[in-house]
């Protein structure tokens, strides 16, 4: 089976372990942004707001105060009363949430769970599911392939090299809420909001950013690379960002789909390619077309909210908070909806008249990062790929720049911009999170002024725990651009994939409460929000994954490994010439095909199946086995004339489920009131030994081949006992008196459980059942001269 492990804290941020054909492979490694909220904002002006210091005594867990006299210690007491010791206190809290002042750590993807020599290769769907590549990267067990596209290992790279400048002017890690007894004496509502805070690591650096990006190898759409030729993996486009991808991974006879953040908007204002589905409709050479399972992950954050209706909003805010001289500070990552936002605001602003004020936007790597999104047209929407080809600019930022309607600086520190500011205006800045960056200083700045605003458009976050920590008047609005698809959209998807099966986080399957998003549209938004969330709310049907008929959902957790049965039917194996050069095809009498007896040994090396010629050793063993016929079924009648035209007579006896059918003319039918029953009851069979020519196949092939052996049997019993003219005697069945008519009936597959053949001039049965059949003797001879004949 298939195995998928989830390594991710949060079981829809992307990062799995998948295990296929000895192949193991890493779906994305992204680093647990949330875990930046349970920190105070790091500012370069080293404030700290004013908060409630927490007082943890391990005498009395589970009871706790807070003072409000600043800076605190926190003192441990042992059970006598006596202090333990003395440090300085990193918790603080601001009712309901608690937060830590110390250095920024991040949650890692749990990979110590992981032996990382075993992973194969890393496959990245979009830049925010790499920024944990570095820990992977720099540890010496690892040793695989690491594959994306060229623009999300840019862009990834500007988004790990921002991160690093925010944080390079924060004050040195501590480190001391990680001690095991600190966090063994916080009570239970206190440590649920530093989730595995023990094992919280500090930010790589430049040069480790530079390492892990000369590690990954680049791809373009459509572009197949092998793993140790057993899999074969493909990016296609996933229309979430620019060169944002799905990864298809395919057998020779399988196909996993893994669907990570995609987007099917056609939007005008959305400027990556669209996500790859012009080949679901055809029947033929599709990209996605009934893959064996499709793994689903990142679905929108925000399925009650239309990403049109949220950029309708954010410019309404915009223009509201502007005309009231109030600046407004927008959080955003350095590359992806700002670049839409850049281009829908501007034209905004000139349409209501307020084309005066200027957009400002503040990243360390600003330059690098509008720069390249104009040099990227053949992995953009059409409508920006045609204005390349004119030629034009694909982006419109490039002649807001130079009118000055836009501004760039790599932050507040930059000499120009307190040159270039000019108020009212709005800024462009990060980090999303409120807690590094020029937002920080930007908000400490402006939030004394009630004129001023702040429109969150990121739904990676918790706005509110993000503002929790300043004292601020800022005017507030939640616009959530998160066009990723919802629970209606992915589910129509899948009635048209029609996978097998579908491996998808448990929280997919479970329906939860919208109102609260009605809530907090309410809490920002005013009355307008409202009626926006509600209609949405009520054209929204489904907050879940429903799998359709003949789908199985399975679904996995924190931790957690699901195994998924694949219906593995062949295997495809090469050929050793001296092997082939032989070979003389065969017409076969059961279905119209070609087939050439071979006898070979099968060799397994770095999954590669290779049919070699057999050695001396293999000779005994091969006459003892019968390889599974893959161009038909054994029918019991055929080898009955086989058997005859040796001269060697041959009974049927055909068992039936739950039935006792006798037939004269030779032919007898008796029940069976199990249908698992095993085959003990014959002389030949108690001590003999069983020759299987397969395995018990699963359900699916089971029933596919079970219409096939019936068929053939029905047809043959139909036409014995027509042509002697017997009488028929029925015992305790409902069948009717003409039993070749009942066994030509359509669930005729039902019927029949197994077809045995009796041989006792060999002492010897064979014994037919769906997907396998099998030979009981101790006769050597009549072992060969029977395999010989089914074949």
């Amino acid at each position: 089976p298939m195995k998928l492990f989830c390594l991710g804290l949060d079981p829809v941020s992307s990062c799995l372990l998948l295990q296929l054909k000895h192949t193991t492979i890493l779906l994305d490694c992204g680093l647990e942004l949330a875990s930046m909220l349970c920190f105070l904002p790091l500012s370069s002006s080293n404030t700290t707001p004013q908060t409630e210091t927490l007082v943890v005594d391990p005498q009395s867990v589970g009871k706790t105060t807070f003072t409000t006299n600043g800076q605190q210690t926190l003192k441990r007491r042992r059970t006598d009363g006596t202090d333990q010791g003395v440090t300085s206190n990193p918790l603080h809290k601001i009712p309901p949430y608690v937060f830590i002042e110390d250095g920024m750590k991040f949650h890692l993807p749990q990979l110590a769970c992981v032996d990382l020599s075993t992973i194969d290769a890393v496959v990245i769907s979009n830049p925010r599911h790499m920024l944990a590549l570095p820990f992977l990267v720099l540890s010496p067990e690892f040793n695989g392939r690491i594959y994306a596209t060229e623009p999300t290992i840019q862009i990834g790279r500007m988004m790990m090299r921002e991160l690093i400048a925010f944080l390079d002017t924060s004050h040195k890690c501590k480190g001391d809420y990680q001690n095991d007894d600190f966090l063994a004496s916080l009570p239970s509502d206190i440590e649920a909001q530093l989730p595995d805070a023990a094992d919280w690591r500090e930010l790589y650096c430049n040069e480790d950013v530079e390492a892990t990006i000369a590690r990954i190898q680049p791809v373009s759409y459509n572009q197949t690379v092998q793993i140790f030729g057993s899999l074969k993996l493909t990016a296609i486009s996933s229309g979430f960002s620019i060169g944002a991808a799905n990864w298809t991974i395919e057998t020779h006879y399988e196909k996993i789909v893994y669907m990570a953040d995609s987007n099917y908007s056609t939007s005008g204002f959305r400027h990556p390619q669209l996500m790859d589905l012009t080949t679901m409709a055809s029947s033929h050479d599709s990209t996605l077309k009934e893959p064996d399972v499709v793994i689903v992950t990142n679905l929108t954050t925000e399925p009650q909210v239309s990403a049109d209706m949220s950029l309708k909003d954010f410019c309404n805010f915009i223009g509201s908070v502007v005309s009231d001289n109030g600046n407004v500070i927008v959080p955003s990552y350095p590359v992806g909806n700002i670049l839409d936002l850049f281009e829908f605001l501007g034209a905004y602003l000139i349409d209501v008249g307020l084309g005066r004020i200027p957009m400002y936007y503040l990243s360390p790597v600003a330059d690098e990062a509008l720069g390249y999104a104009n040099i990227v047209s053949e992995w953009l929407c059409k409508a920006k790929q045609d204005k390349a080809l004119l030629p034009e600019n694909p982006f419109v930022h490039t002649h807001q720049l130079k009118s000055n309607k836009l501004m760039k600086f790599k932050g507040l520190a930059d000499p120009g911009f307190s040159l270039a500011l000019r108020e009212p205006c709005v800024v462009f800045c990060g980090h999303p999170s409120l807690r590094c960056g020029d937002v920080v200083n930007l908000i400490n700045l402006w939030g004394s002024n009630p004129k001023n605003g702040i429109v969150f458009t990121e739904p990676d976050f918790d706005w509110k725990k993000a503002l929790a920590p300043f004292q601020s008047s800022l005017r507030v609005r939640y616009c959530p651009m998160d066009p990723r698809y919802d629970f209606n959209q992915t589910n129509k998807l899948l009635q048209a994939l029609r996978p097998h099966h579908i491996a998808a986080p448990v929280a997919y399957s479970r329906s939860y409460n919208n109102s609260s998003a009605v809530g907090a549209m309410a809490a920002v938004s005013g009355a307008s929000g409202v009626a926006a969330a509600a209609a949405n709310l009520s054209a929204l049907q489904l907050v879940q994954i429903v799998p359709a008929s003949g789908q199985r959902l399975h679904t996995f957790n924190h931790l957690e490994t699901i195994k998924i049965p694949l219906d593995r039917r062949r295997e495809k194996a090469l050929l050793l010439p001296e092997l082939a050069i032989p070979l003389r095809t065969c017409k076969s009498p059961h279905v119209d095909m070609l087939y050439s007896p071979v006898r070979a040994s099968l060799s397994r090396w770095d999954n590669r199946l290779e049919l070699r010629y057999p050695s001396v050793s293999d000779t005994a063993t091969l006459a003892r086995i019968t390889q599974r016929q893959l161009w038909g079924v054994p029918t019991a009648h055929v080898l009955v004339q086989h058997l005859v035209q040796e001269g060697i007579p041959a009974s049927i006896t055909y068992r039936l489920k739950n039935r006792t059918i006798s037939v004269g003319g030779g032919v007898s039918v008796s029940g069976e009131r199990e249908e698992e029953e095993e085959e003990t009851q014959h002389p030949y069979e108690n001590n003999a030994k069983d020759h299987s020519s397969s395995s018990t196949t699963n359900s699916t092939m089971t029933t596919t081949t079970a219409g096939v052996l019936a068929a053939n049997s029905a047809a043959a019993l139909a036409e014995r006992t027509n042509s002697s003219g017997s009488d028929i005697i029925i015992a305790n069945s409902p069948l009717s008196s003409n039993l070749a008519t009942a066994l030509k009936a359509t669930d005729v597959g039902q019927v029949i459980h197994a077809v045995v053949v009796t041989v006792e001039k060999l002492q010897a049965r064979v014994v037919m059942r769906p997907g396998s059949t099998r030979i009981y003797t101790d006769n050597e001879d009549a072992l060969l001269l029977l395999q010989r004949l089914l074949v």
